[in-house]
């Protein structure tokens, strides 16, 4: 069976929000990255238990006036990426912000989140850097307001240079949806 899932990937200015779909979805190498406006639209999917989950990326614009309405972006949702740069503390500050806004604007409520702190590589150069124990606390604090709907919100470290950890954090989010999916047709 193939499910579709509408994933919106949100995060600060500059927090690296383009990584998930260069990396993951066309698997780019290149190190400039292009400025987003309006909202980029992906595709990709991913095996989960025999079933095929296919993921429809919708990423935030970074420029406000550039931005499609919140309603839109957000309206059917059923799941998000939170991303922040751990070497630039000011992209982290805002993760509660963005789940709260996720979960106002979805037209579904609480769902399914994924935290992911990008650029770890390069934490030993930035001495602000956000240490993983500080990105777990966050984590932990935000899933308080995901356990009444049962969802427990992962963080997850990833380089710039590496896929591994964005595919752990996407098969997470599938496997949360299809287990949505099961409580519903039981």
């Amino acid at each position: 069976m193939v499910y579709l899932m509408k994933v919106v990937i949100v995060g600060d200015n500059n927090s690296g929000k383009e990584i998930i779909i260069e990396k993951y979805v066309r698997k780019w190498r290149e190190e400039n990255y292009k400025l987003t406006y309006g909202a980029v639209l992906a595709f990709s999917e991913i095996h989960v238990n025999e079933q095929i989950v296919k993921f429809h990326f919708l990423q935030l614009a970074e420029k406000e006036e550039n931005r499609m309405p919140l309603n839109l972006f957000y309206h059917g949702a059923l799941g998000g990426i939170i991303i922040f740069d751990v070497t630039i503390p000011e992209t982290f500050a805002n993760l509660e912000d963005w789940s709260k806004e996720i979960w106002e604007n979805n037209g579904k409520g609480v769902i399914p989140l994924v935290i992911f702190g990008i650029n770890t590589e390069n934490r030993d150069q930035s001495p602000n850097s956000v240490t993983k124990e500080e990105g777990m606390k966050m984590a932990s604090r935000i899933s308080k307001k995901a356990k009444k709907e049962g969802y427990e919100i992962p963080y997850y470290e990833i380089s710039t240079k590496v896929r591994k950890d964005i595919e752990t954090g996407l098969e997470f989010l599938a496997r949360a949806y299809l287990t949505v999916l099961d409580t519903l047709n039981t």
